[in-house]
């Protein structure tokens, strides 16, 4: 199933034709996307497309998040926001980690 844009054709304000374009899934993305699953990767789709478009797209191939309506030049932002949200995330997990295992030393001693 695909999903398809209508775009309306006019001539002089009176409509004069449908035409029916549908985004192209290749063959190997799902592929692509199982193996960075795999991985332990979380998969994101920064597209221009509308997000009921765009969500669509990703359903079918098994993209985990979408982020949707960017355009061209804000792409390489968003990039480094999401790095920025990861290192964040990071940062925290590696605090987390240290909490941890300094209760856990705490605790063994104790005993």
């Amino acid at each position: 199933m695909k999903k398809k844009h209508s775009m309306y054709i006019s001539i002089d304000n009176e409509l004069a034709g449908l035409v029916a374009v549908a985004d192209v899934i290749k063959e190997t993305s799902k592929e692509a996307i199982e193996k960075l699953k795999k991985m332990g990767i979380k998969t994101i789709m920064l597209t221009g497309d509308n997000e009921k478009t765009a969500k669509f797209i990703a359903k079918q191939v098994g993209i985990d998040d979408v982020i949707s309506k960017v355009l061209p030049y804000q792409k390489s932002q968003k990039v480094k926001e999401l790095q920025e949200k990861k290192m964040n995330l990071l940062q925290w997990l590696e605090t987390e980690l240290t909490i941890h295992q300094h209760w856990l030393r705490q605790t063994l001693e104790l005993r």
